[in-house]
């Protein structure tokens, strides 16, 4: 019965505002256009007892005696209450229509309205407060009857998260997420944390409540997300010269969908140059371990590259490794003096280049096979050339023996002849 009354009144005031155009009652009236509008200012909300309420208004050059407008929006957390009048002398029908979320509003004064000043306020069901549940799908206004513009103005309350850094938060890194500051807001984090502006470290979804002195609020969320899995998680990969040979080793602590493993070698033009391949373990969480040979080494710096490929064809670069690399004839060693007298002399000098760390150093007796071990210390002498020596008992046999100096880089050995 009350939606037949106010309908009922909605035809009448129309009716009698069509009546007044046509025998030209309203004195000075001329044609609506777009520079007219109707205006809904959400900037002026104010929230309570699980409530929101704005005025509206309207700004025209041309006398207003009617405002209509319709209102269609999504009812889930924002509903209708009621429409009250701030103007005096106004003629008001307001009807809502739950099939279409639709709130119908027509007004009628016999003197003019009060241009660019509430006209009426909106009051809306709104439990949270959250002003940014207030959105409108679709708005129709009407001054004196004809079509106008329409506005909304926002609430002054800043909805949206900044990011400083990256959206994917990688494991000890970390990201700063802001919101822009105005006079006279609070913020409160879902970290507990009330600045406008907080660093954290950790994936997830973080979401801020931006409140207003009017009892409003508005809440945003930012997602940070984690790193995708890594197909193949590298534990090392290292190499070094084993006599005439380069030989790769790496290890994985983990494998996704892994394919195999491609090595490279780089060439003097920066290009790459395929090795050879290397069966990966397919899907896995223990450690496992592999070799590779490269048989024919350049002399000097070899670069070398490894990368896998996925079962769908994707491929990774994992890893570089350079690896300093000595031909035979540069392992050369001179021994003094040579043949040795130990009546003369306690120690055996030995210079070689410096290519890598020495790791044993002995002599062998040529006859019997006896070894006298001994790990010296190394001492560069010149650029790339380093001295040690070697000390002999007195008690050592003469005769002929081999001295092999075993390196980082290779072995290699020389001739000495011991006499007394």
């Amino acid at each position: 019965m009350y939606q037949l009354q106010r309908l009922l009144l909605m035809m009448f005031l129309m009716l009698n505002f069509s009546t007044l155009r046509a025998s030209g009652s309203f004195p000075g009236i001329t044609v609506i256009n777009q520079l007219d509008s109707v205006i809904f200012d959400l900037s002026q909300s104010v929230c309570a007892s699980g409530q929101v309420t704005f005025p509206v208004y309207f700004k025209s050059d041309d006398p207003i005696y009617a405002v209509d407008f319709s209102l269609k929006f999504n009812p889930n957390g924002f509903t209708f209450s009621t429409v009250n009048n701030i103007q005096s002398g106004l003629f008001t029908s307001a009807y809502y229509n739950n099939s279409d979320s639709t709130l119908r509003f027509t007004s009628y004064s016999i003197t003019p309205m009060i241009n660019n000043s509430p006209l009426v306020t909106l009051r809306f069901n709104l439990p949270s407060a959250n002003i940014s549940l207030a959105r409108f799908d679709s708005v129709y206004t009407l001054l004196n009857g004809d079509d106008c513009s329409r506005r909304f103005i926002n609430p002054n309350i800043p909805a949206g998260i900044g990011l400083i850094g990256s959206p994917v938060i990688i494991p000890g890194d970390c990201s700063t997420l802001f919101i822009n500051t105005q006079a006279g807001l609070n913020y409160l984090w879902s970290t507990g944390q009330t600045a406008a502006q907080i660093t954290v470290c950790l994936p997830g979804t973080y979401s801020v409540t931006v409140s207003a002195v009017q009892g409003c609020n508005a809440v945003s969320q930012f997602t940070l997300l984690a790193p995708s899995p890594l197909p193949v998680e590298l534990l090392y990969f290292k190499g070094k010269q084993v006599r005439d040979r380069i030989i790769l080793e790496w290890a994985t602590a983990s494998e996704l969908n892994n394919d195999h493993f491609t090595i490279e070698k780089r060439k003097t033009d920066g290009s790459w140059m395929a090795c050879g391949n290397i069966s990966g373990a397919g899907t896995t969480n223990h450690q496992n371990n592999y070799v590779f040979e490269d048989l024919n080494p350049s002399s000097g710096v070899n670069v070398y590259r490894l990368s896998q490929t996925d079962y769908d064809g994707s491929v990774q670069i994992l890893s570089e490794e350079a690896v300093h690399f000595l031909v035979k004839e540069a392992f050369s060693v001179s021994v003094m003096p040579n043949p040795f007298q130990l009546y003369n002399h306690e120690t055996l000098k030995v210079n070689f280049p410096c290519h890598g760390a020495v790791t044993s150093a002995r002599l062998i007796e040529t006859l019997s096979g006896k070894i006298y071990r001994h790990l010296p210390d190394i001492n560069e002498v010149a650029a790339g050339n380093c001295q040690t020596e070697l000390k002999l008992h007195q008690d050592i046999s003469t005769g002929a023996y081999q001295l092999i100096i075993e390196t980082e880089q290779g072995t290699f050995s020389t001739g000495v002849v011991i006499l007394k």
